[in-house]
């Protein structure tokens, strides 16, 4: 899509580019908000939601060209609820939320930008509610496979287990079979 220059100009006045290594952490749920709206150039970021009794699920990744946030929402200055980690060595774009906020305001182009972006990341996201309606471990690898493509290429199995809420033992029989049944 055409960006007006006056836009780009303002879009790389206000934000930074920032490498994170693998396993580093961007935010706890009781650090300072991180008061940025992030793109994901290269990598993989993941938000991690840890239960009263201490369990951690994963709630999202973000995978290049899909982004996230360190506050609730761009539009908040409130704390993420989530460990936000990156799971590979990643490259992201930082732009804080009140300039993104800006643009969005005053540049149609990048309002349009951010409902792709936003629009994708609630198709994604509906996905993932649906994954998570297979009870049997089978059905959602397949979901997962055929649904999510773009996430499995991104991930290792290991990942991918804990994504599925699955052992590695259970997860590698249903690759397996799924692999079998191709």
């Amino acid at each position: 899509m055409h960006v007006p220059p006056e836009a780009s100009a303002y879009m790389a006045t206000h934000c930074q580019v920032k490498h994170y290594l693998r396993n580093s952490i961007f935010s706890y749920p009781n650090d300072d908000p991180k008061p940025y709206w992030c793109f994901v150039l290269e990598g993989l970021a993941v938000g991690i939601h840890v239960e009263a009794d201490g369990k951690e699920t994963v709630r999202w990744l973000a995978v290049p060209y899909s982004y996230f946030t360190g506050t609730i929402h761009p539009f908040s200055t409130r704390q993420n609820t989530a460990i936000i980690e990156f799971w590979t060595e990643s490259v992201i774009l930082l732009i804080p939320n009140e300039c993104i906020a800006f643009a969005q305001q005053h540049y149609p182009a990048i309002s349009e930008l951010m409902q792709i972006l936003k629009q994708q990341q609630i198709s994604r996201l509906r996905k993932y509610v649906q994954l998570f309606q297979y009870k049997d471990n089978f059905d959602r690898y397949c979901f997962f496979q055929k649904n999510l493509a773009e996430i499995a290429e991104h991930t290792n199995n290991r990942q991918q287990a804990i994504f599925l809420q699955m052992s590695n033992g259970t997860f590698y029989m249903q690759k397996q079979k799924y692999v079998h049944q191709k």
